[in-house]
């Protein structure tokens, strides 16, 4: 992997990027503030209703990143796919 700068390697600035067009037009302006940096590096690259799911998911089970990955891990997308409505 090419370095651009310390830590600024492709897949960081990827995440930044995909961080920026999910944010950039408000659509989830108060998510932005109550997710980690750690929690969006593990779901961005996940495809958008997936993003939603798990990132309503960290913010009322105020998950771990650990436990974050756990539940990816476990495909409870698959299992449940909107306990949200």
């Amino acid at each position: 992997m090419v370095e651009v700068g310390k830590k600024y390697n492709y897949r960081n600035l990827y995440r930044m990027r995909k961080y920026y067009e999910i944010f950039s037009n408000e659509k989830l302006p108060t998510l932005s503030a109550k997710l980690s940096w750690s929690h969006y590096s593990e779901i961005l690259w996940l495809e958008h209703n997936k993003f939603i799911f798990y990132a309503r998911l960290i913010e009322l089970d105020n998950l771990l990143v650990k436990q974050l990955r756990e539940r990816i891990i476990s495909r409870e997308y698959k299992l449940d796919k909107n306990p949200f409505n």
